[in-house]
């Protein structure tokens, strides 16, 4: 429900080798908003990947590069693996382990290190928070969850919490309970 304001450019790579290089490097156009993409993305993985990079694209032209750049990375990842519309199996199997291992961190707990299995923590528990919250209250929350981080009325846990219609110890307890349910455990 939102049209763009610009009109983001595609950067292809033949491979997510090239890709990875180009990060390193920052040799990608940065002039103006951008999806990078690789042509070795397998068949399968496709859409997907894509909704969740063209989530991205939609949440910084939303929410201002200012604001964004206070949001946690839980946060973006979870909206955009939430868009995506589907788990992958190995996410599933972290979840899963760290219920079985009694170490599910509360969202204010999650490490902040840069990483990669912090970066993965991060997507997998923001994708969990923003399913609990569309299970919570309906789709339709995400649009003032949204609202308010552009008008940038509440920190970003805030104007999450708000979305939820819950306090932060209300939360961290329906949502350890959440995914228990949904993943076992």
């Amino acid at each position: 429900m939102h049209e763009l304001s610009l009109r983001p450019l595609v950067v292809v790579y033949g491979t997510r080798i090239d890709l990875d290089q180009a990060i390193a490097s920052r040799s990608y156009p940065g002039n103006r908003e951008h999806l990078l993409w690789t042509l070795d993305t397998l068949p399968a993985e496709a859409d997907g990947k894509f909704v969740h990079e063209l989530t991205h694209i939609f949440a910084f032209d939303i929410v201002p590069v200012s604001v964004l750049r206070d949001v946690p990375s839980w946060l973006q990842e979870g909206l955009a693996e939430f868009q995506r519309g589907e788990w992958a199996d190995t996410d599933i199997e972290v979840v899963r382990e760290l219920l079985r291992a009694n170490t599910f961190p509360a969202l204010g707990g999650l490490p902040l290190d840069n990483s990669e299995n912090t970066a993965r923590l991060h997507k997998i528990a923001g994708h969990l928070a923003i399913d609990f919250l569309v299970a919570r209250e309906g789709q339709d929350a995400l649009t003032p969850l949204l609202r308010s981080l552009r008008d940038s009325v509440a920190s970003p846990l805030e104007a999450f919490l708000s979305a939820a219609g819950i306090s932060e110890r209300e939360f961290d307890r329906e949502f350890a309970g959440y995914v228990r349910m949904r993943f076992g455990g």
